[in-house]
């Protein structure tokens, strides 16, 4: 049984013509891409459930060329991070950073030094809204999870009383319902655990 928590879900169409070579790393919690990695297909392979950094590091000297593209492809069902050391911007219009799923995409282009472009199927675990405004959180499960599934959502690690179906809609949103909010999913096979999804109301 699988299932992801999420704000969005981004699918962004990833071009793989201009790879040059192919690197299948296996990390356990972190990875940094390195001069090495130019132009280059990472394939990501890591224990499922697990949270992987793929860092960007800062450039004091010019370590990789303007243009440059890193390419990742998900070959197991753990969470890839993308993120970037103190300094680095990396920019994407969704604000997601994050992918999970078998055959997950996503790129990050180089476009000035400490600045990158990052693109693909990607979600984001921060949520903004305003008060007032009509939230929702979903979880995601695999559509081949047996049914019948049992959902209990926490905020701040506290039940959340009477919540137990796929979607949490808080309605007229305060400030009051700013926090972290996670997802647990049951069937007769056992149970898993989501991610924290960080909801801020302004």
């Amino acid at each position: 049984m699988k299932f992801l928590l999420i704000a969005a879900l981004i699918f962004t169409s990833v071009c793989y013509s201009q790879i040059t070579s192919v690197r299948t790393i296996f990390p356990e919690k972190e990875y940094t891409i390195s001069s090495k990695d130019q132009q280059v297909l990472i394939n990501v392979i890591s224990k499922p459930n697990t949270v992987v950094k793929i860092v960007v590091p800062f450039e004091t000297r010019e370590i990789f060329r303007t243009g440059t593209t890193i390419y990742g492809n998900s070959l197991t069902d753990g969470t890839v991070w993308i993120s970037g050391q103190t300094g680095v911007r990396i920019v994407n219009s969704d604000n997601a950073f994050r992918t999970k799923a078998l055959g997950s995409r996503w790129t990050l282009t180089k476009i000035s030094a400490n600045f990158w472009i990052l693109n693909g199927d990607l979600y984001s675990v921060e949520l903004e809204a305003y008060v007032g405004d009509d939230v929702t959180i979903r979880a995601k499960v695999d559509p081949l999870a047996t049914s019948p599934l049992t959902f209990t959502w926490y905020k701040n690690g506290i039940v959340l009383q009477g919540k137990t179906q796929a979607s949490l809609k808080i309605n007229g949103a305060q400030i009051s319902d700013s926090g972290n909010y996670k997802v647990d999913v049951r069937n007769d096979m056992g149970y898993a655990n989501s991610e924290i999804t960080s909801l801020i109301v302004r």
